[in-house]
């Protein structure tokens, strides 16, 4: 097994992380996108797709996909701004130093299911990416395109954020 999976798979129960994120994300009404409408990606994550991928960079992905937060809010989150030990675990999006791109994106976002267990697994955030995000954003583009786990050339990392906003408008 690929080191860190047994974590992930613990992390989430019997499903495992890919799994349960399929779970979480496989509404047919987030076909909108095209993203996981796609028959290849969602055979692909249901094979453990992303196990292969760096943990810090698999975590942000899983925390972007359930909260859709920008990636530059998800890999700059850190212990300051992660809220584990509270009845409703959170994430602030905060300024911390950066600019924000509106006062809107100034937010409180809860935890749930694959979101919370990446946290759970990177209480600290992932320093591996702290104002890096565009070097996250091409390695998993890349991990996506190499293993054939993107529909088109134009559905990226960013797209899977969006994926979010159509679950919430079809709910």
């Amino acid at each position: 097994m690929i080191r860190g999976g047994e974590r992930w798979l613990g992390a989430v129960g019997a499903l495992g992380a890919v799994a349960a994120l399929l779970l979480a994300l496989a509404d047919p009404r987030a076909a909108l996108t095209g993203w996981l409408g796609a028959a290849a990606f969602v055979a692909g994550l249901a094979e453990g797709a992303l196990m292969g991928m760096n943990d810090e960079a698999r975590g942000a992905v899983f925390l972007i996909a359930d909260t859709g937060l920008r990636l530059s809010e998800a890999v700059n989150l850190n212990e300051t701004t992660i809220h584990l030990d509270c009845d409703i675990p959170h994430v602030e999006v905060l300024p911390d130093g950066r600019r924000v791109k509106t006062q809107d994106s100034i937010r409180i976002i809860p935890l749930v299911g694959c979101a919370l267990a990446a946290l759970k697994m990177h209480p600290r955030g992932f320093p591996r990416y702290v104002d890096k995000g565009a070097s996250f954003s091409a390695y998993v583009n890349r991990y996506l395109l190499d293993r054939g786990l993107r529909p088109t050339r134009k559905h990226t990392l960013y797209s899977l954020r969006h994926t979010f906003k159509d679950r919430l408008i079809a709910a």
